[in-house]
């Protein structure tokens, strides 16, 4: 028994879908596509950079730590690669050969960094950082600093790097008063490195061996200096902070974002086609 399909009555409509249309028919727009080509490669690049970045601090790290950990050395050897390293030095302060620098704050007291130059015994002259001393101090202060005879200096290392056209800024007295060495964060903010070492050894005569002592202790990272005995000294290991696996995961973040933006922007819902047949006014 056959049966009928009934004709659509005058009047009405049939809808029917076409065979090849999608419920979720998507489109690719240009413009989006090319900021999203150029931007999410970008943060990829950057975000791979982080990690290199990361892998070689580390190293760094290691090597200072490595360094650091060897057992001091008592005499400078030229063609040794001492930077890091401990060492307890004997020798005679340099009459006359001290100078101040801007020291920052101990206990929330103002202050210098005094630097001197030590003969060491049996070897060459030595910039030493000895530590801070308050801005009230007087040249005969100073003076009695400077104990005749041998003296025994304990502390780190440092290879003398940094700007040498500096000059010092004022004096106290015969003892030259110089700036803080500076330096560009991300090359825009300025940024204060320190005693500009490398700069008070260039104008010293006869000349320094290739590194200066930061006396005293070594001090764990974000502790202050105490007031004590003057001078206050002590170190901080020069070891860098170390931010970049971080860094990397917000630019890998960045590149996951520009995605989904860029797909929220150029694929487009479209309705599905219809077709009308069979209308009759």
């Amino acid at each position: 028994m056959r049966h009928r399909v009934a004709a659509p009555r005058h009047g009405h409509a049939v809808n029917r879908r076409s065979p090849r249309s999608s419920p979720l028919p998507l489109r690719v727009r240009p413009l989006p596509t090319l900021v999203a080509l150029v931007v999410v490669p970008a943060c990829v690049r950057l975000g791979f950079w982080q990690l290199d970045r990361y892998d070689r601090s580390q190293a760094t790290t290691h090597e200072i730590i490595s360094a650091w950990e060897l057992p001091p050395v008592t005499t400078l050897d030229p063609s040794a690669d001492l930077n890091n390293r401990r060492a307890a030095l004997t020798g005679a302060w340099v009459p006359g050969s001290s100078a101040l620098a801007s020291g920052g704050l101990v206990s929330g007291a103002p202050g210098y960094q005094l630097m001197t130059i030590l003969q060491v015994r049996g070897g060459p002259r030595v910039l030493v950082d000895r530590g801070w001393v308050p801005v009230e101090v007087t040249p005969s202060q100073l003076a009695a600093l400077d104990v005749p005879g041998a003296v025994s200096v304990e502390g780190l290392l440092v290879r003398l790097e940094g700007r040498t056209d500096l000059e010092p800024e004022a004096h106290l007295d015969d003892v030259p008063r110089w700036p803080l060495e500076t330096d560009l964060l991300w090359g825009v903010l300025p940024r204060a490195k320190g005693p500009p070492l490398a700069a008070i050894a260039a104008h010293t005569s006869p000349p320094v061996a290739a590194w200066a002592l930061r006396a005293g202790p070594a001090l764990e990272e974000g502790r202050e200096r105490r007031l004590g005995a003057l001078p206050v000294g002590g170190y901080v290991l020069p070891i860098p902070k170390i931010h970049h696996l971080s860094y990397a995961a917000q630019w890998f973040a960045f590149a996951l974002l520009g995605v989904i933006v860029w797909a929220w922007t150029c694929w487009v819902r479209t309705s599905p086609s219809r077709a009308t047949t069979g209308a009759t006014p």
